[in-house]
């Protein structure tokens, strides 16, 4: 378990902006026919990346290879179909490679968001040899690290609420987790798949996300603080514009970049 002063030192201080990595591509099969007549949608997966005084932190390291995955983990493996992979780690062979990762935080635990942590043959390895792995929901995170036979150390994500605001709800996965993340400009909120589109802006796409669940009680008033802050916003799933700035209107929110 991590201890105060580790949390103290790496954390409490504002992170180093580094970017934003798109990692993949996929073409999404929807549940609902509300995207259009197909019902498939093309989607991205956005890491953003900072550093701390260990090195790299990465937030949603995106889904590495699916090559990699077992798909019996997740049953919304069967509605991806990606066409463009590897984006990280193009990106980090140019920023000193998988070693080059200190920590990684997960917002959740689903595939498309955390299997780049395994590669392999069958996902039976370490990708980054000495990250820790930051979750709110650390027993599972350990359960598939033996799935996969590559053994992370896990840190319990709620260890950092001493230093970073965060807001944790299970409508979308187990113990989904809203960060905002401090940089020297603005703070960034990873909305991981609770806002994954600009779309998702609209009252009616936004309800989406929820099924036929109430909206999380933080979660009109975090937007609200962040149209009125002038805070980025990461949209994870976002093809177009993954980081952005909302702004209240008289039928919900827009965005600029």
């Amino acid at each position: 378990m991590t201890t105060p002063a580790i949390v103290d030192s790496l954390f409490a201080q504002q992170l180093e902006y580094v970017g934003i990595v798109r990692d993949a591509s996929f073409r999404y099969l929807s549940h609902s026919s509300s995207w259009g007549d197909s019902g498939v949608v093309k989607l991205a997966c956005n890491v953003l990346a900072a550093r701390t005084s260990r090195g790299l932190l990465l937030f949603d390291p995106g889904p590495g290879s699916p090559a990699a995955w077992r798909c019996e983990l997740d049953e919304e493996c069967a509605r991806m179909e990606f066409f463009e992979t590897g984006g990280l780690m193009r990106f980090l062979a140019a920023n000193g490679g998988p070693d080059a990762v200190a920590d990684i935080v997960l917002t959740h635990l689903h595939v498309d968001h955390c299997l780049a942590l395994f590669a392999g043959d069958a996902g039976r390895c370490r990708v980054f040899p000495r990250a820790r792995v930051w979750s709110s929901s650390p027993e599972s995170l350990g359960r598939m690290c033996t799935e996969y036979d590559a053994p992370y150390e896990v840190c319990d994500l709620s260890d950092l609420r001493a230093v970073w605001r965060m807001f944790v709800h299970g409508a979308h996965s187990d113990r989904h987790t809203v960060i905002l993340a401090p940089f020297p400009d603005s703070t960034i909120v990873l909305w991981g798949d609770y806002l994954p589109t600009s779309t998702h802006l609209r009252p009616h796409f936004r309800r989406l996300i929820f099924a036929d669940e109430e909206l999380p009680e933080f979660y009109e008033p975090l937007m609200l603080e962040s149209a009125a802050r002038n805070w980025g916003n990461l949209l994870y799933h976002d093809p177009r514009r993954p980081l952005v700035k909302i702004h209240r209107e008289p039928n919900g929110f827009g965005w600029s970049v």
